[in-house]
């Protein structure tokens, strides 16, 4: 499986974009912002600054310097220090796994969403109370499944190349979200009170300013970015050696944030207006926002290009999954691209096709985001700046580098950014 090669700074942090934009971006967010107010957003901005710098820039680096699968990536790089090491062979299989209920969880999330449009488009969404809609087909098995396999069908298309290739779907979608994100905003601004909203929103209240606010901003960080110890490091495969890894993962940082301050935007101002403080998560999305679309003027319209950016989102961070899967079969088990694709869509549906009901499928996603995305983190970040030969990982995150990087670069790594990831880790298992 070819991953084309960009010597475009803006096509590279386009694609990297859309693959960590994600619910963590959509849902994710905009709640933990509305819970935290300004210290939230202080402490999100250090991490994503932190996280982008070490961890994203270390994941791109391994990346391209390996040019293979995630699974080599990981045995290559703990063998610059360990070359007889038994367990290299089998460590990026955990990552792997970790990736595969992933997509497990947001091909359903996504499901959900696609039926949300389908039903606005329809009018079902519109004549229906959104709370009695919701209701009727999330308690059900089955609910989604004509749009959960054509969203795997669409993933795999997209991944074999029918719409060009992973650039150019990001190319078009990012630009594309942000938008659609722009005139949804803009509308939400013509709100009577709108401004109460940002008020709450932007609120500097000391009683927010503590240890579980500053967790739940480094986990959100965390997600956001999509540093699992695996699909980034198969997006860095597409760097050429004269990328500046850094200047792309700040960059990569900076449009993830944006496009998490613009749900935000949206999502919590309109909430406060129309009085539903206590929305979050699923039904956020799928209950309370289609209330106020409804009570909007041409709100029907703004709902469907809403959905449309969060269904981008999806498409974009499921490709990466699919795509970094399918070339580790590839390369490891000698299976060409179609039929790679074709068993991680069959494996992903037949995983997900009893999840359905929205207690499975949340389950799934609070085990996914609370656990096994740290878990992959610390994965990373254990080889990265403990196993491999360090100034391997220097040289080249150093390859076309402007400002050039010294052992401080490692230490800041080893020292600060994996205690962080395993402190994440540790505080879902013992606070979740």
């Amino acid at each position: 499986m070819k991953l084309p090669k960009t010597k475009s700074k803006t096509i590279f942090v386009l694609s990297a974009t859309g693959s960590a934009v994600g619910m963590a971006n959509v849902w994710g967010f905009p709640y933990k912002f509305h819970k935290g107010g300004i210290f939230f957003l202080i402490f999100y901005l250090i991490f994503i600054s932190l996280f982008s710098y070490v961890g994203l820039s270390s994941e791109f680096a391994i990346g391209r310097m390996i040019k293979g699968s995630v699974v080599k990536s990981y045995k290559k790089a703990i063998e610059t220090r360990h070359p007889e090491s038994k367990i290299a062979k089998i460590y990026g299989y955990f990552p792997l796994v970790i990736s595969l209920i992933m997509a497990v969880g947001y091909t359903i999330i996504v499901s959900y969403v696609a039926k949300a449009l389908v039903d606005t488009i329809n009018g079902k969404l519109i004549i229906t109370p959104p709370f009695t809609w919701f209701e009727e087909f999330s308690s059900r098995s089955f609910a989604v499944m004509e749009v959960h396999l054509l969203i795997i069908v669409l993933v795999i298309l997209i991944s074999l190349g029918g719409f060009k290739s992973v650039q150019w779907l990001n190319s078009v979608l990012m630009p594309s979200m942000i938008v659609i994100y722009l005139i949804v905003l803009f509308k939400m601004l013509t709100l009577p009170n709108i401004e109460e909203g940002y008020k709450l929103l932007f609120r500097f209240d000391f009683k927010d300013c503590n240890i579980g606010t500053a967790i739940s901003a480094m986990g959100d960080a965390l997600f956001a970015l999509s540093i699992t110890g695996f699909g980034m490091v198969f997006v860095g495969r597409m760097l050429t050696d004269d990328h500046d890894i850094v200047t792309n993962s700040k960059l990569t940082g900076l449009f993830d944030t944006i496009v998490a301050l613009l749900s935000a935007f949206i999502i919590v101002p309109s909430i406060v207006v129309f009085s539903m403080h206590e929305a979050g998560g699923p039904a956020l999305i799928f209950q309370i926002l289609p209330s106020i679309f409804n009570s909007m003027r041409i709100g029907r319209g703004f709902a469907v290009l809403f959905y449309m950016a969060i269904i981008m989102a999806g498409l974009t961070s499921l490709q990466t999954i699919f795509e970094s899967i399918a070339h580790t079969l590839n390369q490891e088990f000698k299976m060409n691209d179609k039929t790679a694709l074709l068993l991680v869509g069959t494996t992903v549906l037949i995983l997900g096709v009893d999840l359905h009901p929205l207690a499975k499928w949340t389950s799934l996603m609070d085990i996914t985001i609370y656990y096994l995305i740290p878990l992959g983190a610390v994965l990373g970040a254990v080889v990265w700046f403990f196993v491999m030969d360090s100034e391997v990982l220097l040289d080249e995150i150093n390859k076309g580098a402007k400002h050039k990087k010294t052992q401080t670069f490692i230490k800041i790594g080893r020292y600060i950014y994996t205690p962080l990831v395993i402190l994440v880790s540790l505080a879902a298992i013992l606070f979740h």
